[in-house]
This record gives structure tokens, C-alpha cells and sequence, in this order.
């Protein structure tokens, strides 16, 4: 995560803080906020249709989630196109997914999906 964090979290905190100081720490914090509901949400979600109560206690903890989010708004910024930076940031995560013992796919797309609010919200492209 310190690595992901660096290799995308400086480069657009560079970018951001050419337009005010404090947007990149209200992206963070706003990936967080919406990488928990969605997470929560998807979780709900696959309760109400397999009826099985193991989906609706499902601890959560981490910030990959976050960084997915980044690495998104990352790509959408960098190749100013939304395609290619949905492509390259699922097929990380079906990486992450296949060879990352216990790593939560739903969180991670959790964050992937709150990258794309954000994205949206802040029409970046």
C-alpha cells in the first residue's frame, strides 16, 4: 500500500495542490466516505439476494481501497480517457484479486467505485 500510496498518491497531490491545498485531503477523504458505503451497500446487496447472513456481518479494514480509487482518478487524468483508466484499474484489481491471498475484492471495488464519483463529481474530464 506505501508503494501504490507514493507512486499515485504524490503525483496527484502535486496536481491538486494547483488548484487549492486542501483538495487532495478532501478526495482522501472523500474515497474513504464512499468506498465505505459502497462496500457496505454491495454487501447488502448480495444479503438480499442470497438470503445468507454472512454477508451482512462483514468486517472491513484497510486502505487499499482508497488507492484504488486514486489510481483511477490517476489514469482518467493521465490518459484523459475513463475507458482505458477503467480497463487498467479492473484488471489490477482482478490481479490483486487471483494473486493476493485474503485480499477483499469487494473492497477494493468499493474504492474503484468511489473513485468514479469522485471523478464525476469533480468533472476531471
Amino acid at each position: 500500500n506505501s508503494i501504490s500510496f507514493i507512486n499515485y498518491g504524490i503525483p496527484l497531490q502535486n496536481y491538486f495542490n494547483n488548484y487549492s491545498k486542501f483538495l487532495f485531503p478532501k478526495i482522501i477523504l472523500s474515497l474513504i466516505f464512499l468506498s465505505g458505503i459502497f462496500y457496505t451497500l454491495l454487501y447488502y446487496i448480495a444479503f438480499l439476494i442470497t438470503q445468507d447472513y454472512k454477508y451482512y456481518n462483514q468486517p472491513a479494514c484497510g486502505f487499499s481501497c482508497v488507492l484504488f480509487g486514486l489510481q483511477y482518478i490517476y489514469y482518467c487524468l493521465s490518459y484523459n480517457d475513463e475507458t482505458f483508466a477503467l480497463k487498467r484499474t479492473l484488471s489490477h484489481l482482478f490481479y490483486v484479486a487471483m494473486f493476493i491471498p485474503n485480499s477483499s475484492f469487494v473492497g477494493h471495488l468499493s474504492g474503484l467505485l468511489g473513485g468514479f464519483v469522485v471523478t464525476k463529481t469533480l468533472e476531471l474530464n
